[in-house]
């Protein structure tokens, strides 16, 4: 099966019709199997998700999930921000997690901060 941008499902059309018939076959008689289609079917899960895996890179769950997100968005960044800037552009982490990360990433000599409290700035080195 070929990958790339065009869809999974016309990729494999002919073998996808190929499972439906195989598996299809003694159905008015109640005799038929399931495994061709189920077999197609999980193929094309899995082709799927290696493409988007391919596409965004290994998922890493766990713990230190939200920790990570704050570090790679601090990476991406070029110019400077405030934390504020990190709360709103990652709604579902803390600001209290934001600020012990940009206070880890200051200690590893990863980031800089410029001025203090609300209005201070950070600077990825």
């Amino acid at each position: 099966m070929q990958r790339g941008s065009a869809c999974f499902i016309e990729q494999s059309r002919e073998s996808y019709y190929d499972a439906l018939y195989y598996g299809s076959q003694g159905w008015h008689e109640d005799r038929h199997d399931l495994h061709p289609w189920l077999n197609h079917f999980w193929g094309m899960l899995v082709a799927a998700y290696k493409e988007f895996e391919d596409r965004v890179g290994t998922i890493k769950g766990g713990w230190g999930g939200k920790s990570e997100l704050v570090r790679a968005w601090v990476n991406g960044r070029v110019t400077s921000f405030k934390a504020s800037e990190v709360a709103e552009a990652l709604p579902g982490v803390s600001s209290d997690l934001i600020g012990s990360v940009l206070r880890q990433l200051r200690d590893e000599g990863a980031a800089k901060v410029i001025g203090q409290g609300r209005g201070a700035r950070w600077r990825r080195k």
